[in-house]
């Protein structure tokens, strides 16, 4: 009995020794610690644990009143040199633990901003994003100034698709330089991404998601046309010595005009300069004058022997003009001066799509993405053999890729905007669906006329949707824009006869004959511009415009000089 006694009174003391908690945590005292520092924390105890809370230098930063006990300190926020953090654990029973660590910050400031803003940069191009914002941040602590730092965060942030932090980021670089290209680089690729990463959520208003999306495109279409207007900025004053790399400045820039006034004149007092001459040609193409191009290449080939670029740009002239046998023995010949070339790949994939013959275009750019996957032409080409195919999964990764790639150039847009009133036109969908994809072709031709406002195909695109949903005076005012944007395209005139015909069956009288004669005067221009196909054809309606600006009606594009 006495045995039984003693034994009790033992456990009695004993349990209220059990019944205290035992705190372990993932940092012992003598670490150190940099960036943002998570403590995982756990608890062993007989009774149930009410809450743990965290201290930083004896004051209270945190309380959690449920498992898994994590804290965050952010030392960046601290001076570097010894820290004393601690924690403390309440139990149901009233009883009490504390876990005490002294610590030694360690962002190495002493360095200096622009350490941090090396090493972030590093870390940006080895993937580590997450060291890459610490570097940042830290970078940012030390000079509250830095450029540099922000850029590091606005795009590591950007590739965590914390897309918040990175556009603050963005915006405070612009805010502290108005000329950091590389801060509108940033806000353009985060508006790209919110166009891709909007979607319809159930319960929601289409009409307002697609509004969104378009608005977030817009955006990253500005943006990156801010950012080439810083670049354009530099742009010394044109010489024969730096004639070609200034030139393909304003080329990528999209600014064909400025490219033709600087070296039209250097052509006249050079006219064997072939490298002026391609770049030339080039912007005259791109601008619709067509015409001038052809004329830049022919007299080039009466003083010198062009490259193969030059005959794949003339291969493009011809094709543009519908001259298909001339088209084909220039593409021929550029083929066979250098098969390799990328500028005569991409014309002969161009041709292809043009003229849809889906095959050849399949075997061309699957042999560009090769060895040019990600170039946003490329991934234009593929995306447009997607679409053909019926890969729609495909065509959209394309899209994405091309986009993020080069959010300002108008192609991708076209592209996908034709994708979206074929899919309307052609399938068998509920009437307020395909009123939907309508709207968003209209919002994608739309953001193509942002990145290029006198491309034919987005006016011309805009005049057909307009036809489509049956607002006459809107279709009237973008189909006459697109004919005057490239008057030697027959894409405009083909648009404007549509557009007129329409106008005519709403009205009477001598304004309605009006209409009729623009209707039969446009009608006939297509077709003299384009025999091939239009010859005989008429006024279009809404879909047989589609059906052209999908295919014949292209406009050319080719890789740069």
């Amino acid at each position: 009995m006495n045995l039984l006694l003693v034994a009790s009174a033992a456990l009695a003391l004993l349990a209220p020794l059990q019944a205290t908690p035992v705190i372990n945590v993932d940092t012992k005292t003598g670490d150190t610690i940099t960036g943002q520092k998570t403590f995982s924390v756990t608890v062993s105890s007989d009774d149930v644990i009410n809450s743990v809370e965290f201290y930083v230098n004896d004051d209270l930063q945190d309380t959690q009143t449920s498992t898994p006990y994590t804290f965050q300190l952010d030392t960046v926020g601290q001076s570097d040199g010894p820290i004393k953090v601690s924690f403390k654990a309440y139990t149901s029973q009233n009883k009490t633990a504390t876990k005490v660590l002294n610590l030694t910050i360690d962002n190495q400031k002493s360095k200096g901003a622009d350490f941090h803003v090396t090493a972030g940069q590093s870390d940006l191009a080895d993937g580590k994003f997450q060291a890459a914002v610490d570097e940042g941040r830290i970078a940012l602590s030390i000079d509250a100034t830095s450029n540099g730092a922000r850029y590091i965060l606005a795009r590591a942030n950007l590739e965590l698709k914390v897309f918040d932090k990175a556009q603050k980021y963005a915006e405070d670089a612009v805010a502290q330089d108005p000329k950091d290209d590389q801060a509108y680089q940033v806000l353009s690729a985060i508006d790209a991404h919110r166009g891709f990463s909007t979607i319809a959520k159930e319960g929601s208003d289409r009409a307002e998601v697609i509004a969104s999306i378009g608005d977030a495109f817009k955006g990253a279409v500005e943006a990156r046309q801010k950012s080439l207007d810083i670049e354009m900025s530099q742009l010394a004053a044109p010489t024969p010595a730096n004639a070609t790399s200034e030139a393909d400045m304003a080329l990528r820039a999209g600014r064909y005009s400025l490219v033709i006034n600087s070296l039209a004149p250097m052509m006249l007092q050079d006219n064997k300069n072939v490298a002026i001459a391609k770049r030339l040609a080039f912007a005259q193409l791109r601008a619709g004058r067509l015409r001038d191009s052809l004329q830049t290449l022919t007299d080039l080939k009466m003083y010198t022997t062009p490259d193969a670029y030059c005959f794949a740009l003339m291969a493009l002239v011809y094709t543009e003009l519908n001259q298909d046998d001339q088209a084909t023995d220039a593409i021929k010949t550029a083929v066979e001066s250098d098969p390799d070339d990328t500028g005569v790949r991409t014309a002969q994939a161009f041709i292809a799509l043009k003229r849809n013959k889906t095959n050849v275009l399949a075997g061309l750019t699957n042999d560009l993405a090769q060895d040019q996957a990600q170039s946003p032409l490329v991934s234009y080409f593929l995306m447009a053999l997607a679409d053909r195919q019926q890969r729609f999964g495909d065509a959209r990764r394309y899209f994405e890729r091309s986009v993020l790639a080069e959010p300002a150039n108008a192609e991708p847009y076209v592209e996908q905007a034709n994708y979206d009133v074929g899919l309307s036109l052609n399938t068998k969908l509920e009437k307020t669906e395909k009123a939907y994809l309508l709207q968003e072709a209209k919002m994608y031709f739309q953001t193509a006329l942002i990145a290029r406002p006198e491309s034919v195909e987005g006016l011309a695109g805009v005049a057909m949707i307009d036809m489509l949903q049956n607002h006459v005076t809107e279709a009237v005012q973008y189909a006459e824009a697109a004919r005057d944007a490239s008057p030697t395209e027959a894409l405009g005139h083909y648009a404007a006869a549509g557009a007129y015909q329409m106008k005519a069956a709403v009205t009477t009288g001598k304004e309605q004959d009006g209409f009729l004669t623009k209707t039969q005067e446009e009608s006939k221009l297509a077709a003299q511009l384009d025999q091939s196909h239009l010859l005989g054809v008429g006024s279009p309606t809404g879909k047989a415009l589609w059906t052209y600006l999908n295919t014949a009606g292209r406009t050319a594009v080719v890789s740069y000089p």
